[in-house]
């Protein structure tokens, strides 16, 4: 009995299989990600900031000079570099809460263009891929 016709055809089969299923996967991914927003979640504060609860209100507040993710002096100016940041306190420090970042339309858009013009790295804002 000759086995290596049905060994060939088995494999065949498989390879057939494999090659649907994964193309299929690759389809429905590619879906997805044309219409799902990343990231689905947004810290609270840019990476190594320091969070300050304050009044029932949280801020932000920048590293100093010279430390991990500081961006630049003029963190509290707009991409502009005029106009004040809303929800800025120079007491306690960034409010992102503040309706203020919403005023252009999308909120995490507005904070992207602020934290890339400024240098600051915040991953799930400088990240967004619908802005």
């Amino acid at each position: 009995m000759d086995f290596s016709n049905f060994y060939t055809l088995v494999l065949t089969i498989a390879i057939v299989v494999l090659i649907l299923v994964l193309s299929f996967f690759g389809w429905t991914m590619t879906k997805q990600k044309q219409t799902d927003n990343f990231p689905k979640l947004q810290t609270t504060c840019p990476d190594h900031w320091t969070v300050v609860n304050n009044g029932g209100k949280t801020y932000c507040q920048q590293p100093t000079a010279g430390n991990v993710n500081y961006g630049d002096s003029s963190a509290n100016l707009m991409a502009d570099k005029k106009t004040v940041v809303p929800g800025y306190d120079t007491t306690n420090g960034f409010d992102f809460t503040n309706a203020g970042w919403s005023s252009g339309g999308n909120a995490v858009c507005t904070k992207k263009k602020w934290a890339d013009s400024h240098g600051i790295h915040w991953d799930t804002v400088t990240n967004a891929n619908y802005c």
